[in-house]
């Protein structure tokens, strides 16, 4: 795969991307989710980011090691 197939893969994943994102944030409402966020305890927050840190940490450990039979 040359360089310009790889910007063009890299560039509609992440149109991909925005447009999931703005998909779903449509229909939240912005300022209902930030006081309940801002009424959350810290450690709790604290937590959950941690704890979804190490979940995607894992998952993409796990792909790598499940894809890398494909790449060679």
């Amino acid at each position: 795969m040359n360089a310009r197939s790889s910007i063009l893969r890299g560039a509609v994943g992440i149109l991909v991307s925005v447009v999931a994102i703005a998909l779903v944030v449509r229909g939240v409402d912005v300022e209902e989710t930030a006081r309940v966020i801002g009424g959350a305890a810290p450690g709790w927050l604290a937590a959950m980011l941690a704890c979804s840190v190490a979940d995607a940490t894992i998952r993409g450990l796990r792909w790598q090691r499940l894809l890398a039979p494909v790449a060679r």
